[in-house]
């Protein structure tokens, strides 16, 4: 059965040993999606530091167990291992899960507002490759009204913090005046960008950018009035830094204890605060041995995001209840764009084209003295004609029908009718 199907893990289902495992950076893709084209027709990649999710309107039957080769092959990593981990979703549930993470939540930290903006950066890359057709482009392109809508009529928003609110948070509590603390950024993503600036509002002054494209550093430096740092620098920046966001996206990590600990024990115990944002991570967990280092992964940046406002609660409930609200709204109207009655409609069409063709035939052959048609050989051909025509017109719209069914568009549906002039009084 051709239906919406969703198959992934998160936070929820693996850990960050694994997740940092299964991820693909925007550069990659493009790369990562071709690789996909070959395990199915259409899909849409989410990879974020909390989830790696992929997104198919094809044979339920058949997609998980291609997905779930497809990230076996392409990650390198067993298939049974990762079977534990995924969950797939098919039909209402795999629409109301990506309302959910669209809507934040499913996040780590619920309610954080980032996620909107990467799964639209991820469905626009999908999207402008022709990885995306009718059925998915109508399923996202509601989903993100979905989020608009919750964050725009509850409180999740305000109530739910982000990661780069999360982190300077972590980074106030450990250090006793972040205003007098110096805080260097290691990469000039989104993900960097975002956590820096949050910073910069909560007081730090002193900012530090390190990137390996150094015009990019240059240029985040200059928005927040800091400085950059060539990127060989960072280590021996460690002995004085107060505080270190690292997000980079470096298959391996950018700080261990064997090119950072000499710069970090040099502090001779001052406080450090080291968080790591990026998945696969940048920092070397043995770091967190040296005495005085606080570091902070993605996990422990949810862990730290708890809320106290007993109405944040509510709010999770409201927006929740809103999710299934626009889930119901958009089953219903997909619902109704039934493709049965429409071949059907074609079917009865070309049958009784061809009915009424094949009766033309049959009557000039009886009558026509070039054959020989008589009483006893009647039944018989009549009978080898209606079995050709009938195979012809099956196999002649055996791929359109497949096409109309796995397409679910009502104005292919449309334009189809208008086409073969199916349309009713």
């Amino acid at each position: 059965m051709i239906d919406f199907v969703t198959v992934g893990l998160s936070h929820k289902t693996a850990g960050l040993d694994l997740r940092e495992k299964i991820t693909i950076e925007k550069d990659n893709l493009s790369t990562a999606l071709d690789v996909m084209d070959e395990y199915l027709d259409q899909s849409v990649i989410l990879s974020t530091c909390n989830r790696m999710e992929i997104y198919s309107y094809s044979d339920d039957e058949l997609a998980a167990s291609k997905v779930l080769s497809f990230l076996s092959d392409y990650f390198e990593i067993d298939k049974k291992l990762l079977e534990e981990h995924l969950y797939v979703m098919t039909g209402r549930g795999s629409v109301n899960h990506l309302f959910g993470v669209v809507s934040g939540l499913d996040s780590m930290i619920v309610g954080e507002h980032q996620i909107l903006g990467q799964v639209r950066d991820y469905y626009g890359m999908a999207g402008s490759r022709g990885s995306v057709s009718g059925p998915l482009m109508r399923l996202f392109h509601r989903a993100f009204r979905t989020g608009r809508k919750v964050r725009r009529e509850t409180n999740i928003s305000k109530y739910g913090r982000s990661v780069s609110k999360t982190a300077a948070m972590i980074a106030s509590d450990k250090l006793e005046n972040l205003r007098d603390s110096s805080v260097m950024v290691i990469g000039a993503g989104d993900a960097g960008r975002l956590v820096v600036r949050a910073l910069s509002y909560a007081g730090a002054n002193d900012i530090i950018v390190a990137n390996r494209t150094r015009e990019r550093a240059d240029e985040l430096a200059d928005s927040l009035g800091g400085t950059s740092i060539p990127y060989e620098l960072v280590n021996d920046s460690l002995s004085t830094v107060d505080v270190v966001i690292s997000s980079t996206g470096s298959p391996g990590h950018v700080l261990t204890k064997e090119n950072a600990g000499n710069s970090i024990a040099g502090r001779n115990g001052k406080p450090i605060v080291l968080i790591d944002i990026a998945v696969p991570r940048d920092i070397d967990p043995l770091l967190s041995e040296i005495e005085g280092v606080h570091l902070y992964s993605m996990d422990d940046l949810a862990e730290h995001a708890g809320l106290n406002d007993p109405l944040f609660e509510t709010e999770i409930l409201r927006s929740q209840l809103m999710v299934d609200n626009e889930t119901d709204l958009f089953m219903s109207w997909w619902n109704s764009l039934d493709t049965a009655e429409l071949v059907a409609d074609l079917y009865e069409k070309a049958d009784q084209i061809r009915t009424d063709e094949l009766n033309k035939t049959l009557k000039y052959l009886i009558n026509s003295e070039l054959f020989d048609i008589n009483s006893d050989n009647i039944d018989e051909l009549a009978f080898r004609l209606d079995a050709l025509s009938n195979a012809i017109v099956n196999k002649l719209f055996h791929a359109p029908t497949s096409y109309i069914k796995s397409e679910h568009d009502p104005s292919r549906q449309d334009m189809i009718r208008r086409w073969f002039d199916l349309h009713k009084e």
